[in-house]
């Protein structure tokens, strides 16, 4: 997913990987602005994942993901499987771009 300035406001440290079921977990602190504002958490053994975000900065991620139109890129980049755009919920555009920063 191409990152522009608003998304590169979100970033993350602190990784982890490799604990929990068959190695599979990965843990990352999720920082806005360079301010820790909660973290990811993928224990390994299915199930959801633990994204925990504090109120405030949760509302603005929010607006972040909406305003890079972040459902629409999803959807055009494997997601179409959710047969509608507006299936993607905003939670799983967050997770899914939490997860993008730890995988690069």
């Amino acid at each position: 997913m191409e990152k522009n300035l608003a998304l590169s406001r979100i970033s993350v440290k602190g990784i982890k990987t490799g604990f929990g079921h068959d190695l599979a977990g990965v843990f990352a602190n999720i920082y806005l602005d360079n301010k820790k504002v909660g973290h990811y958490n993928d224990d390994g053994w299915g199930g959801e994942v633990d994204l925990q975000l504090k109120p405030d900065a949760k509302n603005i991620i929010e607006d972040i993901m909406v305003a890079n139109n972040v459902a629409q890129k999803m959807f055009d980049n494997g997601w179409d499987f959710m047969k509608e755009v507006s299936k993607i919920d905003i939670h799983t555009q967050i997770e899914n771009t939490v997860f993008q920063l730890i995988n690069d």
